[in-house]
């Protein structure tokens, strides 16, 4: 069994969304999916005012992905999309289709339903370039604060939601925000 995901191992930083005015391109790792199509919205959805989420993602405009070495499937759409939405659409070898918000996503729709598609240099208060970490002397010290941890129980299903704030200095200032979704 080992080696066994070699083929498939990624080292690229570069997955999820790649935004501009002019163009945005999309990456996923998804190395067991036969097809991937990205499904693009030009809303939020429309939501089950039971359960809160969006039931029927097929209403969207449907982009063929490519698949690249390993296992990285891409497009590229040349139009600013800023304010629309996004899902994948993964189709596995057996024939079950899923669609899935991307897992590298940083904005999305109400309840995480869809991803959002967002210029992120507008979302920068005044000074964000110039801020800076404080000095830290040993990686020990790095604070990792958690501020959200939400159990969400619906039928049939339990999400956990973790967001996670870790700031670290080591050679230079890196910031990282972690969500993490997973359904029991």
């Amino acid at each position: 069994m080992r080696g066994i995901l070699d083929d498939y191992y990624y080292e690229g930083d570069d997955l999820g969304l790649s935004y501009s005015e002019t163009e945005s391109t999309f990456k996923v790792w998804a190395p067991t999916a036969k097809q991937v199509v990205l499904y693009t919205y030009l809303d939020g959805g429309n939501y089950n005012v039971e359960t809160g989420l969006v039931e029927d993602h097929s209403k969207g405009k449907p982009n063929p992905m490519v698949r690249g070495e390993q296992g990285v499937w891409q497009t590229t759409i040349s139009a600013n999309l800023e304010g629309q939405f996004y899902m994948y659409q993964v189709t596995f070898p057996d024939g079950k289709v899923e669609y899935a918000v991307d897992p590298y996503a940083r904005a999305t729709s109400a309840n995480g339903q869809w991803t959002a598609i967002v210029d992120l240099s507008k979302t920068n208060p005044s000074g964000w370039q110039q801020d800076e970490g404080p000095e830290l002397v040993s990686q020990a010290d790095a604070i990792l604060s958690l501020y959200q941890v939400t159990t969400i129980e619906q039928p049939k299903r339990t999400t956990l939601v973790m967001d996670l704030d870790v700031e670290m200095k080591l050679h230079q200032n890196v910031r990282w925000y972690v969500s993490i979704s997973k359904t029991l």
